[in-house]
């Protein structure tokens, strides 16, 4: 629901940085660097680079690409930036133009200078615009022909190469091309003739160039050339053509160009590619045709009207015929979204210079361009507003109001009349069900209607308005009519995506630009209502609709009497009355509506914005105005939640109608019918806490309208069933806390209101009334659904919550009833939500449940979880056990409370499931723990969860046990309810989790040693405080915790268990944490004696024997061990009386008949590691010699490996140890016998 709303003012405190940083490092990418003594600038050298690094490039691009959000931020150092990259980029073409393309072998990480700056100059035309940049670049004429020279040569190079040839660092890419000819176009203002700025240089000639016409004798070289490279450029399926048709209009416009007959030979071409003539070789591509169409485009746009005048006619009937021809490439033409967009640009420019040459002219018939040629350009702009694709509507709408401007008053009233048609043709009236009280309205259903084409036509009145073309007459009162349904416009396609965010968008912009255009006068003229005849059926065709005054949709037209202080709750409007409130005030009401309910976030600015705008030109017709523009903050309403709860609140306590206005917009699908959950839970919390906003005599109306809402909820509208109980929930949760001393009959009033909720536990939310337990229990599964169980649950707990604070009285048998059975059904979901919400819903009930019922129903749970033949799943079951230890300090009875504290202490054991296992845990934690209860079996079952590793195909799931076993004993710890023995067990147990392998155990294991670090006697406080899960894989960390190991070296309580967790981290960790956990060990052994590394060494070897057969921690200590003899830890020992041979037994057991080629492996490198000691060095040479012969060849070569490192016998590294096992026998006798052993052990293995 909430993206990050505070982008801008993220980028705006960036910027800074970020433009000192393109200020710092730009000049050094450009530049080579002078000595410091030099005293000049890089750029003052005048020494352009040739290559740079494409990454550097890329983290330039990095710097510039956040300002698209806000550009301009970049204005006041455009200057500066766009000198420097225009003079490399024209130092490069003056002197470094040859060197461009370099042959040898590709260097794919270095690219030229001109391509790197390019690809920036384009994303400054990108973030800021190609006008704006254009005027940056350098307009010298002496620079045309260098650059074309240029751009001749690199873009020829790619027809020159042969076969698979690649130059060193790539063929030109289409970013330089953009630039180049953006830039070519810019140096073509030089107001001389191109005559005498060109040389004698016939240029390249380039392929699949679109004109194929020979230019006369007349034509300068230079303006040949340039007509080559654009019209090159044209057809090809880039960026590249947009700034090619550009440069070839600038080119064309020119007037020593229309005195040589270019222009014309150009027009002649263009007309003639677009009409497919048989003498012209039209474009084989649509990107071809693209092309011709800008070039006509710009030239039409660009071109005086005298010039135009002569080609109007004919240039119209070429577009005619590109549209309407039934050739492939008309075809072509009328999919493209380009090609579309262009064609409506040149139908636009045409009639408003033929409309502009009649008005001049009206007795020459020749100006025009024909019979009924401006109608059928108008009908293709209306029908071009429905459009599949979006510029095309974008191009039809601003194309149809700039004709419009041109136009009489009377033309364009039947411009909107025909938009207006348009807009509700597949419209229909029905009775609105959320007004079902009010007979007379009726509400326009838009499901029918195409989202696209209400965006093009709602876009087009928008810019009828902003261009002033409207008159303020009688249809402007249908114009604001339809933007004000068109800012509540919303439709969701078939995954459940909104696509009705375009036409609020366009609706913003209409009312923005209706507050600039149009004075107050003229708009409080305009009436919101619209009295037409209209003849349609209603939703069950009982009855016709005739003749029915239809208001503005579904816009509420309700209107508060001037004397009234507080507002009604009746969110749905009623009749206009003699006290309506004014245009102005009513279009403020909408805008305040979407500034703080929508769901897009530049839906909720623009709204903000036109509701600004609309105050700052209209200030006395606003209720408040300027108070309501401080409050609806653009940045404030960024974040969706916050404008929902804080700024939405904030409004509606300014003026009563704006409070209206805020609820009708929570209980549409802005909010309560939304089709986002999360944003149906914030709804309900904002409607909750509107209701208390005007105080309490809103309450009982509010609770009012949403009962009758939810009464006219059909069974499948569950969303918007949700989101309504969710919202009763809010405002009766509220409620419960409210002093109602001092205004008794209000109280009353809402008590009667909020009593009846108790009905909808077990009344059907239609028309039907359902017997009890039927919402939830007994009807479809609509009703049983995670939503709607969490809904019916966050009800009951707030009315139990009412009933324990007296201000409701008890429910009767059958309330209870319906409550516990509605429970039930909630219970039984495996939704988290669900969990909760029915969780905190029995802990409320039982509150005000007497003792007997109590104890019934806590039988009747444990009842179900101990019940081996119940149909349930285990899954369904945890809501049980976590309802179990919510109530338990609720319940009154000693009995039942032991039944709970013995039922869930069994659930933890290790024979049901993991999930089922979490849950009830946790609900020891929060229910039995909490309340200062501890058993024997549950302690014993605590340490045994603290030791859980249970695996399967999802891997250690155990560690979700260990998770919720370290909470419950930070729980014990804090209500210190264990012997001072009993802690030490547990203290152990949590150091040994605070540094195993797993980061979220290690981190919450920590929390609870931080947290009870007194109450485990550790000694003085931890030297490092952690509060990141980041910082437990770190050498500090494990230093500080094998710090306990000597603080507590006589007592040994804690070494053992700290030492099983550890040699996971050091033995079997991420690559990280193995890199930390062992340097941590090496620094604290280094800096210990002997006494204390040789009871490590101790622990370690009994680790291995103890659990020879368990490979969880047998693999991870001999890999453990195995490191530490690489790192030369226990070789410190070999002068001491240390148990070798005992560890060498430990070891060769461990690995004894197993298979597993890990754990050979890591006692292969611990027999290495031993070979160092002359106690054991005899007995462990005969196990690698017997290894030699072993079953897999793997472990043989590592043997090999590890006595060629002990014996240094070369001999050793000539065999092949993966032949079989009988070929190697006399090379392993003959190496026994120069190492002195006996061959006869070989047949021991």
């Amino acid at each position: 629901m909430d993206t990050t709303g505070d982008e801008d003012l993220q980028l705006q405190r960036a910027s800074a940085d970020l433009i000192e940083e393109l200020h710092r490092s730009l000049p050094q990418f450009l530049f080579k660097s002078l000595p410091a003594e030099s005293g000049h600038s890089p750029a003052a050298s005048g020494v352009v680079r040739g290559l740079v690094r494409e990454t550097k490039t890329d983290q330039l691009i990095k710097l510039l690409e956040p300002f698209q959000e806000w550009p301009q931020l970049l204005d006041p150092h455009l200057s500066g930036l766009l000198h420097l990259l225009a003079t490399a980029f024209i130092d490069y073409v003056s002197s470094h133009a040859a060197f461009y393309y370099q042959e040898g072998k590709p260097n794919p990480g270095v690219i030229p200078l001109p391509r790197a700056i390019s690809k920036i100059l384009y994303v400054f035309c990108k973030v800021r615009g190609m006008k704006v940049i254009s005027q940056f670049l350098n307009n010298e004429p002496k620079y045309l022909e260098p650059m074309l020279d240029a751009l001749e040569s690199w873009a020829g190079k790619m027809f020159s190469v042969h076969g698979d040839a690649t130059p060193k660092h790539g063929f030109m890419v289409w970013e330089e091309s953009f630039i180049m000819l953006l830039w070519l176009s810019h140096l073509l203002l030089a107001p001389f003739d191109l005559s005498s700025m060109s040389s004698d240089n016939a240029g390249i000639q380039l392929r699949d160039s679109l004109l194929r016409v020979d230019l006369p004798a007349t034509v300068p070289p230079i303006a040949k050339r340039l007509v080559r490279m654009s019209t090159y450029h044209l057809g090809l399926p880039s960026k590249a053509r947009e700034t090619a048709g550009t440069l070839l209009v600038r080119l064309a416009v020119r007037t020593d160009m229309r005195r040589i007959g270019l222009q014309k030979i150009l027009l002649d071409w263009a007309l003639s590619s677009v009409c497919a003539e048989s003498d012209v070789v039209a474009p084989t591509s649509i990107y071809g045709f693209i092309g011709i169409l800008s070039f006509l485009a710009g030239f039409i746009i660009s071109a005086e009207n005298g010039v135009l005048k002569p080609i109007l006619s004919r240039t119209y009937s070429a577009v005619q015929h590109a549209k309407t021809d039934p050739s492939p490439s008309s075809a072509a033409i009328n999919s493209s979204a380009s090609a579309g967009k262009l064609v409506i640009k040149i139908e636009r420019t045409l009639a408003v210079v033929a409309m502009n040459l009649d008005s001049k002219s009206p007795s020459d018939s020749g100006s025009t361009l024909g019979q009924g040629s401006l109608e059928d350009i108008i009908d293709h702009l209306l029908t071009a507003l429905e459009d599949k694709d979006t510029p095309v509507r974008l191009a039809a709408s601003k194309g149809l109001s700039v004709i419009a401007v041109e136009l009489e008053p009377e033309m364009v009233e039947q411009i909107v009349d025909m938009i207006d048609e348009r807009l509700y043709e597949d419209t229909r009236w029905e009775d609105a069900h959320a007004v079902a009280d009010v007979p007379e309205r009726f509400a326009l259903n838009l499901g029918a209607v195409s989202a696209l084409r209400w965006h093009g036509l709602i876009l087009a009145l928008s810019q009828l308005i902003f261009r002033g073309s409207m008159p303020p007459t009688s249809i402007l009162d249908k114009v604001i009519c339809s933007l004000t349904i068109a800012l509540r416009f919303e439709q969701r396609s078939s995954l459940g995506n909104s696509v009705g965010t375009g036409v609020r968008d366009a609706a913003c912009f209409g009312l923005w630009s209706l507050a600039r255009r149009y004075s107050t006068a003229e708009i409080q003229s305009c009436k919101l209502i619209r009295n037409e005849v209209h003849s349609t059926t209603d939703t069950t065709g009982s009855r016709p609709i005739t003749n029915c005054s239809r208001e503005c949709a579904t816009i509420p037209t309700s209107q508060v009497p001037a004397q009234s202080p507080h507002p009604t709750a009746d969110a749905t409007g009623s009749e206009p009355s003699k006290n309506a409130e004014s245009t102005l005030q009513t279009l403020a009401n909408e805008l305040v509506a979407a500034a703080t309910l929508d769901a897009a976030g530049n839906i909720r600015r623009g709204a903000s914005a036109a509701l600004q705008e609309m105050i700052g030109r209209h200030p006395e017709e606003i209720k408040h105005g300027i108070d309501l523009v401080q409050v609806v903050d653009y940045h404030g309403i960024a974040l969706r939640s916050r404008a929902m709860t804080q700024i939405a609140i904030s409004v509606s306590q300014i003026e009563p109608t704006y409070w209206q206005s805020i609820l009708r917009g929570l209980l549409d699908w802005r909010g309560v019918r939304s089709g986002d959950g999360d944003c149906r839970r914030t709804a309900a919390r904002a409607i909750g806490l509107l209701a208390h906003s005007w105080g309490l005599e809103m309450v009982a109306s509010t609770v009012s309208t949403l009962r009758r809402r939810l009464h006219d909820c059909l069974v499948s509208m569950v969303e918007e069933r949700h989101g309504l109980l969710l919202a009763l929930s809010e405002v009766v949760s509220r409620w419960s806390n409210v002093d109602f001393s001092k205004r008794s009959h209000l109280s009353a009033a809402a008590e009667e209101q909020i009593a009846q909720l108790w009905h909808v536990c077990y009344t059907g939310s239609g028309a039907e009334t359902r017997p009890m337990g039927g919402v939830i229990a007994k009807d479809t599964k609509h009703l049983q659904s995670a939503l709607t169980c969490e809904a019916i649950c966050s009800l009951i707990a707030a009315l139990a919550d009412s009933i324990l604070d007296a201000k409701l009285l008890h429910l009767s048998p059958i309330e209870l009833q319906a409550c516990l059975e509605a429970l039930m059904t909630s219970m039984r979901q495996s939704n988290e939500i669900v969990l909760t919400a029915s969780t905190r819903a029995a802990r409320a009930l039982f509150r005000v449940l007497d003792r007997d019922t109590q104890e019934s129903l806590v039988s009747k749970w444990v009842q179900l979880l101990g019940d081996s033949n119940s149909p349930s799943t285990e899954a369904s079951l945890a809501g049980v056990a976590a309802a179990l230890g919510a109530v338990f300090q609720h319940v009154q009875a000693s009995q039942p409370r032991n039944l709970i504290v013995d039922t869930l202490t069994e659930l933890i054991s290790k024979e049901h499931g993991i999930s089922l296992r979490c849950t009830a845990l946790k609900s020891l934690t929060t229910g039995v723990l909490e309340s200062n209860v501890i058993s024997e079996n549950l302690a014993q079952a605590l340490r045994t969860c603290l030791n859980d590793y249970t695996t399967d195909r999802r891997g250690d799931v155990g560690s979700l046990i260990r998770l919720e076993a370290i909470d419950a004993t930070a729980v014990v710890l804090k209500k210190d309810l264990l012997s001072k023995s009993e802690r030490q067990v547990l203290a152990a147990r949590i150091c040994g989790l605070a540094v195993e392998k797993l980061d979220k155990v290690r981190f919450r294991a920590w929390d609870c040693l931080q947290a009870n670090w007194g109450v485990f006697c550790l000694g003085a406080n931890p030297q490092i405080s952690i509060s990141d899960i980041s910082q437990t894989s770190t050498i500090e960390y494990f230093l500080q915790l094998l710090s306990l190991c000597s603080y507590h070296l006589t007592q040994g309580w804690i070494r053992k268990p700290l030492l099983e967790g550890y040699v996971t981290s050091g033995g079997a960790g991420s690559e990280s944490l193995l890199g930390a956990s062992r340097a941590a060990f090496v620094f604290y052994t280094e800096s210990s004696d002997m006494t204390t590394l040789a009871s490590l060494c101790t622990y370690l070897t009994n680790l291995i024997g103890e659990n020879s057969s368990n490979d969880r921690l047998t693999l991870p200590t001999l890999g453990f061990l195995a490191f530490l003899f690489e790192a030369g830890v226990p070789q410190r020992l070999r002068d001491q009386d240390f148990a070798w041979r005992r560890l060498f037994t430990e070891v060769r057991k461990a690995h004894f008949k197993s298979n597993n080629i890990q754990k050979i492996e890591s006692a292969i490198k611990v027999y290495a590691g031993l070979m160092a000691v002359p106690r054991v060095r005899t007995e462990v040479k005969e196990k690698l010699c017997s290894m030699l012969l072993h079953p897999y060849p793997k472990i043989r070569s590592a043997a090999a490996d590890a006595l060629l490192i002990a014996t240094e016998d070369e001999s050793l590294m000539g065999v092949n140890w993966s032949k079989p096992q009988a070929e190697l026998k006399v090379a392993v006798r003959s190496f026994q016998a120069r190492v002195g052993l006996n061959p006869p052990l070989l047949d021991k293995q």
